[in-house]
């Protein structure tokens, strides 16, 4: 079906030329998911707002109570969870 869409873009390509756009297509939507793999990887070490070094909270996130903080934590996940997925099935195609 991909190549279908190339075709209807650009009839006269080959099919060679097809599926060399189509790897080519693939290997950046590897790299893509790759970069934000590894930056919400590095968001979730860094976290917004830095850690306590009072004694009481020690170590622990100074928004860990606020709401944004919990939404942060969410979209970090899932944009982790859907690169890593979004990844490793672009792995198999390239």
């Amino acid at each position: 079906m991909g190549n279908f869409s190339i075709w209807l873009i650009a009839p006269d390509i080959t099919y060679k030329e097809q599926d060399e756009l189509s790897k080519d297509r693939v290997n950046t939507l590897l790299l893509m998911s790759t970069l934000v793999a590894a930056i919400t990887f590095a968001a979730g070490f860094a976290m917004p707002g830095g850690y306590n070094n009072s004694n009481p909270d020690q170590g622990l996130a100074t928004m860990l109570y606020k709401h944004f903080f919990a939404v942060f934590l969410i979209y970090d996940c899932i944009a982790m969870y859907s690169s890593i997925i979004v990844a490793v099935a672009s792995f198999g195609r390239s």
